[in-house]
């Protein structure tokens, strides 16, 4: 069922996503769930994959050890396995943040009021058939692309890592 998630983009099932989850179902036109339910249950295997991959790599006598020492389950989570993994949390934090921030189908179709439009519809204000205003345009681009590179920066050190991970055979 995992990979079969991972293989299905949005416009895929658009079609279906619009009659049966939004309209009825749950009724959810015009609601900001009717964008975070979707992307959130189509981005989900693609970080349980990630995550449970990198996680198995985690040598087990870490684990034997902390067991050894008196450590509960939570704790060997918590303070073990859990500091051992901010790589792969980072990557899949980053690629699931861009997954989001980009996706432009669903959120036009789900939502029909312009003030509840994300900050990405933006630029196609800029642009209509008898106006341009390409300094706006792009200046408005320009904004949509810098939450993206903060939290990239902010987490440039971990992703490196989670990338490279199991690269080299120690």
């Amino acid at each position: 069922m995992f990979l079969v998630a991972l293989m299905l983009p949005v416009s895929a099932i658009i079609i279906q996503l619009f009659l049966l989850i939004l309209i009825i179902r749950f009724n959810l036109i015009n609601n900001h769930l009717a964008v975070i339910l979707p992307v959130v249950s189509l981005t989900m295997p693609f970080g349980l994959l990630v995550i449970k991959n990198y996680m198995d790599d985690i040598p087990n006598d870490i684990v034997e050890a902390s067991v050894l020492d008196g450590c509960s389950n939570f704790t060997i989570y918590w303070r073990i396995v859990l500091p051992l993994s901010l790589p792969a949390l980072a990557a899949v934090t980053i690629f699931t943040f861009l997954n989001a921030w980009n996706e432009f189908l669903l959120p036009l179709v789900a939502l029909r009021k312009n003030d509840l439009l994300p900050v990405t519809k933006l630029p196609t204000f800029f642009l209509g058939q008898f106006a341009r205003n390409y300094h706006v345009f792009f200046a408005s681009l320009v904004g949509i692309t810098l939450p993206v590179v903060i939290v990239y920066v902010l987490l440039q050190k971990y992703f490196i890592k989670g990338l490279t991970a199991g690269a080299i055979k120690a």
